[in-house]
């Protein structure tokens, strides 16, 4: 209930925030299989490759999300809080089931439930692969110990079971089965009593599992072109980082300050003295942790927790384009959490409990207050973009667009292209931000400047139908002004067909109303104008008006008799007016005069009267 509680306060802020437009759009709002719960679309789940991943457990789950909160982001934000409940009391009983350490778990769980570094994959819906497959990592740890503790073929077919759905819910699971290796060790060991080579044996089903998930993620990534290659990330660049990470990631747990969605690569910048510092600091800590590993084994176990788990995501395939990233710190941080805990709890057993609890306790609640403050920043796009430029400024090209992006959804054209320019001026290679800039561009009236930046972006993308559809967009709008314009130089004020030509113009860009002006103003100059009285009678058609549409074709009939295509649309509006037999006739005449009528009238009307021959 403690660890419920403590949970629920810093994260009730989530009642406050929406959607975010990064990646929200990809995996709910804008994503027409998710939006539909279907035998296809549940097919479609498991394609490899769509936005360079292979869970088919997260999209499913997404699925039964929209079909229950639609696009009400609060249901999305409290599946993932509930989510993330199960993983906190699932990891508080596993650990203390299997140390028989009341308080030492309870810390450990109530690290995991508020530490700021976890805000990210708990607040960001988009995220819902990271505590959706984390639950499936508790669950496949408890029914490990309980396999432990009673071998057999069921228990162990549960584990593997669970292991399954986990990978299929993220690929974050592939280091599990090491992880379960080390619990072998402590705190169940097993080691010992089993040996080595049995115990590797056994996870072995689990091992072939992540391997399988490893190539399948490969295949997708590489799909989706989002893995870089050597070219673009050398070696020393990615080993580079992934030491100064790991370190970063260990100075922000303990000190969880200037926490943003995105950091961007250093690329080769990262000063060498950091490098050596940071390889110097984890070859010290491993040496510790296998130094005291026969009387504190729980250093070792929870050394190597963090260091392994963090492996697939520490940069050395490098996915995007950023160094870090806050939620992949969600389960790797448990190991040095279980570090934390056991080596105050030993120094608890020397007489200082007291102390050490007061002090864990006022930790617990510091990093609560900051998770409160964190869960803040995503309340919207725009205040989680700025914070992201406050605290991580330089080269951050996605906060920029994704900012500019958030005001142009918003409708703040100006200040939108403010920050696409900012982040066209850190990569001019993004044919989609290239775009959204021109679209804002055309907004505030810069059309010239924003058929500039369509012509960029199909030189980067020529495949880009966005920026096609804008330039054709653009094109045609000039046409139809151009077309305009020469009309109106050439009508008289009193030229019937002149508002004739104009009402055509102003009814094919939408505008009925001023159409329906144009052609009573052609009519009222001459009320003979056989074309005035039957645009006008088809437009009155389309808009349901229909008894004012007939009264237009009687008139339009009247004056020319043998016209097909009048005859045609007139028959069309009778039939709406439920004036068969009328109707009919039309069709006759219409064909009489040589014209085509409207097929799917006639086959209504065979409907009608079967008899007739149409």
């Amino acid at each position: 209930m403690l660890l419920v509680i403590v949970t629920l306060i810093p994260y009730s802020r989530l009642a406050k925030c929406g959607f975010v437009n990064y990646d929200d759009p990809i995996y709910v709002t804008q994503n027409p299989h998710v939006q539909q719960l279907s035998v296809k679309n549940l097919l479609w789940a498991f394609n490899v490759g769509y936005n360079s991943n292979w869970h088919p457990l997260t999209w499913i789950s997404h699925m039964v999300d929209y079909r229950i909160w639609g696009t009400n982001a609060l249901g999305h934000h409290a599946t993932n809080l509930l989510l993330h409940l199960a993983s906190i009391i699932l990891l508080f009983l596993i650990l203390m089931r299997t140390t028989r350490s009341v308080w030492q778990s309870f810390f450990v769980a109530a690290l995991f439930a508020i530490h700021p570094l976890h805000v990210e994959s708990v607040a960001w819906i988009a995220e819902h692969k990271d505590v959706l497959s984390t639950v499936f990592w508790m669950l496949t740890m408890g029914a490990y110990v309980l396999y432990a503790e009673r071998p057999g073929w069921k228990r162990y077919s549960a584990v593997v079971l669970l292991y399954a759905l986990g990978l299929m819910a993220k690929p974050m699971l592939v280091s599990l089965p090491l992880v379960l290796l080390m619990l072998d060790y402590w705190p169940s060991r097993r080691l010992k009593s089993a040996g080595l080579t049995r115990l590797v044996i056994e996870k072995s089903p689990m091992l072939i599992l992540a391997a399988a998930s490893s190539v399948i993620t490969m295949i997708a990534q590489h799909r989706g072109h989002a893995a870089s290659s050597l070219a673009a990330c050398s070696v020393g660049m990615r080993v580079s980082n992934a030491l100064v990470s790991y370190l970063s990631y260990i100075v922000k747990m303990v000190w969880p300050k200037d926490l943003a969605v995105f950091y961007p690569h250093p690329r080769d910048t990262i000063s060498a003295w950091l490098i050596v510092l940071s390889a110097l600091v984890l070859v010290g800590i491993s040496l510790i942790a296998i130094r005291e590993r026969r009387s504190r084994p729980y250093l070792l176990v929870g050394w190597l927790w963090y260091v392994i788990t963090l492996i697939p995501v520490i940069g050395l395939v490098q996915v995007g384009s950023q160094a870090m990233a806050d939620r992949y710190t969600y389960v790797p941080l448990i190991g040095v959490f279980i570090m934390l805990a056991w080596g105050i709890g030993e120094k608890g057993r020397k007489g200082k409990r007291k102390i050490l609890g007061a002090v864990a306790s006022l930790a617990i609640v510091a990093l609560a207050v900051q998770t409160w403050l964190q869960v803040g920043y995503w309340r919207n796009s725009i205040v989680l973009f700025e914070h992201a430029l406050a605290v991580s400024p330089e080269n951050n090209y996605p906060a920029h667009s994704n900012l500019g992006r958030a005001y142009a959804d918003k409708g703040d054209y100006a200040p939108a292209v403010a920050e696409y320019e900012k982040a066209l001026a850190m990569r001019q290679d993004e044919a989609h931000v290239r775009c959204d800039y021109g679209d804002s561009l055309a907004k505030l009236g810069r059309i010239e400047e924003a058929v500039e930046q369509y012509q960029e972006a199909l030189a980067v993308d020529p495949k880009l139908s966005q920026a096609q559809d804008r330039l054709t967009a653009i094109r045609q709008s000039r046409v139809e002004a151009a077309l305009a314009q020469r009309l109106q130089k050439r009508a008289k004020p009193n030229s019937a067909p002149a508002h004739v030509n104009n009402g055509v113009i102003l009814q094919s860009r939408g505008q009925r109303e001023e159409a329906i002006k144009e052609y009573k103003e052609a009519i009222r100059i001459d009320a003979n104008l056989v074309a005035a009285h039957n645009n006008l009678a088809v437009l009155y058609d389309n808009l349901g008006r229909t008894e004012e549409a007939i009264s237009e074709f009687k008139i339009a009939i009247r004056l020319k008799p043998d016209n097909a295509a009048i005859h045609g649309n007139y028959a069309v509006a009778l039939y709406m007016n439920e004036n068969y037999e009328q109707s009919l006739r039309e069709v006759q005449l219409c064909r009489e005069y040589g014209g085509t009528p409207n097929p799917k009238l006639v086959q209504a009307l065979s409907g009608k009267f079967p008899g007739v021959h149409l």
